[in-house]
């Protein structure tokens, strides 16, 4: 069945997740949690990080019910090297309050390295964004997307040096960071929820602790002003 107030899938009786589906049901942290007394009734679940699975335990959902069967991408075979773009920060994400755009766009107003920004995506907090862009006077250095272009997120991912995710709610899993290594791109994320199952800080991106501004500053001065950087740690993920 499908819940509109929440826009969640429900997945009783399912043998697996639709991509996407948990990381919608996460972000949409205030709406009501009723849906884990149905999900007691389910068969087995099938969910895509040791994370889930905790949290569902954690909510009363029998341990053997549930299991870890983690998302996957199809692996670009030669992908653009990251030293060869220039100095671009990509963020994909619904504009919605718990994105943490607005901390990414604090961190990038104090850079003194050059950048420029892409952000794919919409929701209610875009004019609000718009505005802290303005304010931080970031304007002619940011381009706001609500839809990726004709190539579609491979062209936004090819042409960027690093993919931040600085999501202030736990992601479920973090697909936006497997698409981005898959074409051998560097992820820099705040650490929590899934995440850190398939980042391994300073070897296939960079973890900075949830809220920390200034760490994530140091992470985009470090791959912003160092192409090889970049990627060695875009082939790391890639491989």
């Amino acid at each position: 069945c499908r819940r509109t107030d929440c826009r969640m899938w429900c997945l009783i009786r399912t043998a697996g997740v639709r991509p996407g589906a948990l990381a919608g049901l996460w972000r949409r942290f205030r709406c009501r949690f009723d849906w884990f007394s149905a999900h007691r009734a389910a068969v087995h679940l099938v969910v895509p990080s040791r994370f889930m699975r905790r949290v569902l335990v954690e909510r009363g959902i029998s341990s053997e019910s549930v299991s870890v069967n983690p998302y996957y991408v199809h692996v670009s075979v030669r992908p653009v090297p990251a030293a060869t773009v220039g100095p671009r920060v990509l963020f994909v994400g619904t504009l919605d309050g718990t994105d943490g755009l607005d901390h990414l766009l604090k961190a990038l107003a104090g850079l003194k390295v050059p950048f420029f920004l892409d952000v794919v995506g919409d929701g209610p907090r875009r004019r609000r964004r718009l505005r802290t862009v303005e304010r931080l006077g970031l304007a002619d250095r940011t381009r706001f997307m609500s839809d990726p272009p004709a190539g579609g997120l491979d062209e936004v991912i090819a042409g960027s040096r690093v993919v931040v995710m600085p999501g202030l709610v736990p992601e479920p899993f973090g697909l936006m960071g497997l698409e981005a290594m898959a074409r051998a791109r560097p992820v820099l994320a705040y650490d929590g929820g899934g995440v850190s199952e398939w980042l391994e800080d300073g070897r296939t991106g960079l973890l900075v602790r949830k809220g920390d501004i200034d760490g994530l500053r140091r992470g985009l001065v470090r791959l912003l002003g160092d192409a090889t950087e970049a990627d060695r740690l875009g082939r790391a993920g890639h491989e």
